[in-house]
């Protein structure tokens, strides 16, 4: 019969079982079509556990950023593993929604005085940039493109400190996604009683995403 080393604390007995598991490993048959399946399964699920999760912390932000300490920042990179491991706009679009509501014109917005909340649009463009695949616009583009037109409009007119992103992105990466949106985009048709805003530019918009995006 084999002999399994024990797990201890002792170093010489972890690499003894290491070596074993990486033995053991390589000796393993290739995985299955319904090993494969299984898996997939377990990441569909842990993205339903997750989902309402992030939905809770987005929701949170807004308060939880004006006693924020620098704690928050660490979620960041969580936050983009769960949102790269989506499929579809529909979980784009949902941190969109909640954090335009922290970015609503008539609250301060001090959602962007933590280093969260531009990682999570970071995170969000990348998202973006591999969905952007269609012939045409999509209503979902089109509400991407409207959230980021409001976070341009946020940045400009705050007078508070702007917390940059944890992971930036190349410049060159935001400016060809956004000249990408607006070639695509279609013209809007203002509704009566609306007025046009006419204070933020393409250039502003482009500007504002640049500078603190990158």
């Amino acid at each position: 019969m084999e002999h399994i080393p024990p797990r201890c604390s002792k170093a010489a007995t972890r690499g003894e079982w290491r070596t074993h598991v990486s033995r053991r490993t390589a000796d393993a048959p290739l995985d299955t079509a319904e090993d494969s399946a299984y898996r997939r399964a377990r990441r569909r699920c842990r993205r339903r556990r997750l989902r309402p999760l992030w939905a809770r912390v987005l929701r949170a932000l807004a308060p939880a950023a004006r006693r924020d300490d620098g704690g928050l920042a660490a979620l960041a990179h969580h936050y983009r593993r769960y949102i790269q491991s989506t499929s579809g706009w529909s979980a784009v679009i949902e941190s969109c929604s909640f954090l335009s509501e922290a970015l609503d014109p008539a609250r301060t917005p001090h959602v962007l005085t933590t280093s969260l909340t531009l990682s999570c649009v970071c995170a969000l463009m990348e998202r973006a940039i591999v969905l952007v695949n269609t012939p045409e616009a999509t209503a979902n583009e089109r509400q991407w493109y409207k959230f980021l037109k409001s976070l341009a409009r946020a940045l400009k007119n705050t007078t508070l400190i702007v917390a940059k992103p944890i992971q930036p992105l190349p410049e060159a990466k935001v400016l060809h996604h956004i000249k990408q949106l607006e070639s695509r985009s279609t013209i809007e048709i203002l509704q009566r009683g609306k007025a046009a805003d006419f204070e933020l530019t393409k250039t502003d918009v482009c500007g504002q995403l640049v500078q603190h995006l990158c």
